[in-house]
């Protein structure tokens, strides 16, 4: 404001105190810097499935031994029928063979003993007159129990024996051999054991004389008009069933059984956690 008084000029300055005074501006201060994190644990990481091959093998191919002669009974005479029965109860899973010496005829031989199904590995027809017909049966994985075995061979054959082995393990037949003539050394011809830890039953038939000795490595499970051999075999490789008696026209038979094994099985095994 401006004024004038007495020749002089004034210059006022008003200040309206009537007014509300403004506010205290507030400091302005920089944002305080964040805490550095501290670092936790690492999380752990997912595991890999492991695949574990599993085996699940018969009795024999666990634990690698070839297959063993339990126990066997047998029975020479001459009629259409016999029942065998082992001198104590067969153990489950293991197997049993049946050879059987006659004349057949046309009738099916398949044993029977109420519990298990017999297979037929090989049959052989009389050559001429050398000897007699010759048969091996088995089963395998058998049922525990005690058994009798009962070869019924029908009308018009005759049986002149019959041996039954039980087998430790679980096994099936593989190949055969046979061969006839007449001297004094019986011999099959030689076949083939593909694996490992089997073992062998040989067949000797004799028409008009005992097998009295076997060959080399076989056991005489028992004989009178031919021989039942048996033979634990621990490689693969080529075999035959040999005996030595009189001088007779014979038939030589032998049969090779494997090991059953179930292929491996890869399973997937994943270990517990948190994730």
């Amino acid at each position: 404001t401006t004024g004038v008084n007495g020749g002089r000029v004034y210059a006022y300055h008003v200040n309206d105190t009537s007014a509300a005074p403004l506010p205290p501006t507030a400091p302005v201060s920089s944002p305080a810097p964040s805490p550095t994190p501290t670092p936790g644990p690492a999380p752990a990481p997912i595991p890999a499935p492991i695949s574990s091959n599993l085996l699940y093998p018969g009795p024999s191919a666990g634990n690698g031994s070839a297959g063993s002669l339990v126990q066997s009974g047998w029975f020479s005479g001459s009629g259409n029928g016999y029942t065998v029965s082992l001198p104590n109860a067969v153990t489950k899973g293991n197997t049993l063979v049946v050879s059987i010496i006659g004349w057949f005829g046309t009738t099916a031989l398949a044993p029977s003993d109420g519990v298990n199904t017999y297979v037929k590995s090989t049959e052989i027809g009389s050559s001429g007159s050398y000897a007699q017909d010759g048969a091996v049966y088995y089963a395998h994985n058998i049922a525990a129990g005690t058994l009798r075995v009962y070869i019924n061979g029908g009308s018009g054959a005759v049986i002149a024996g019959v041996a039954v082995m039980e087998i430790k393990g679980d096994f099936v037949s593989d190949s055969f051999a046979w061969n006839s003539a007449i001297s004094g050394s019986a011999d099959s011809g030689a076949t083939t054991l593909s694996s490992a830890n089997g073992f062998a039953v040989g067949l000797i038939e004799s028409k008009y004389s005992n097998v009295d000795t076997p060959g080399t490595g076989w056991i005489k499970i028992g004989g009178n008009d031919g021989l039942y051999m048996y033979r634990q075999l621990t490689s693969a490789g080529l075999y035959r069933a040999t005996g030595n008696f009189t001088y007779n026209p014979w038939e030589s038979l032998i049969v090779t059984f494997k090991p059953v094994i179930i292929p491996p099985i890869s399973t997937p095994v994943f270990i517990a956690g948190d994730f």
